[in-house]
């Protein structure tokens, strides 16, 4: 099944996306024939969305981009995804094969996942498919390795004879928060930061030296397989002074 573009949760402004790291800004054409329509005017609201010099839109990888190409991309050049519009209606970045997901995490066997919940499942997938969520594979940056939320799910779909999965990818730092809510400089990617006053200047990469990727790195098929991220380090300064009497 298909998700109507306009959704009635889906704002009504033009999104343009703002890549200043590879000079590039991204327009969705069918949203844009769509809202001109809704609002009955060429002149309809906009969106502006600002991206790090190292978030690029996943056409930067090209056709057909794999989950280790986003990867290894992340762990070596510290370079990912822009976050998909809104994944809880459907929006996805990319949709790797059954035989991709096997390859890089324990996907059960049919028979090892119980009736009731393959009956769930294959309803779920029968009426909704991947409109409503699709699967989200994290990449944790600190542990080097990836995880996936439901496979379950992936394999239920892949015996309902679904070839391809709609699949956002999820980055997560140690600086996540404080990159979205904006204080002060992020931590950055592991030791080193690569955002706010030490940002690259645009169409600069990141490098970091080149790891390997043994079948270990990537999560058993569960969102804390391999053990979850450390936590974050305490922030700085000592005990907030007393209130005065």
């Amino acid at each position: 099944p298909n998700q109507d573009y306009l959704h009635p949760k889906r704002p009504t402004a033009l999104l343009v996306s703002m890549y200043g790291g590879i000079t590039t800004a991204i327009v969705d054409n069918n949203a844009f024939d769509l809202l001109r329509e809704l609002h009955g005017d060429d002149a309809i609201p906009v969106t502006f969305v600002f991206n790090d010099s190292n978030t690029v839109p996943v056409s930067y990888f090209g056709d057909n981009v794999s989950l280790e190409e986003v990867f290894r991309a992340f762990q070596e050049r510290g370079i990912k995804l822009a976050d998909p519009p809104m994944w809880w209606l459907g929006d996805y970045h990319l949709t790797p094969t059954i035989e991709e997901f096997e390859k890089f995490f324990d996907i059960p066997p049919l028979e090892d996942i119980p009736q009731e919940n393959q009956d769930t499942l294959s309803e779920d997938l029968a009426t909704y498919g991947f409109t409503r969520k699709p699967i989200i594979v994290n990449v944790l940056a600190e542990a080097g390795m990836m995880t996936v939320d439901q496979p379950r799910r992936v394999r239920v779909a892949a015996e309902m004879g679904m070839k391809r999965i709609p699949t956002v990818m999820n980055f997560v730092e140690m600086d996540s928060v404080i990159t979205r809510c904006g204080p002060g400089t992020p931590l950055g990617f592991g030791a080193n930061a690569i955002s706010g006053e030490t940002t690259p200047e645009p169409g600069a990469t990141v490098k970091y030296a080149d790891k390997a990727m043994p079948r270990e790195l990537f999560g058993d098929g569960d969102a804390t397989d391999g053990g979850d991220p450390p936590d974050p380090p305490p922030p700085d300064g000592g005990e907030p002074p007393a209130s005065p009497s």
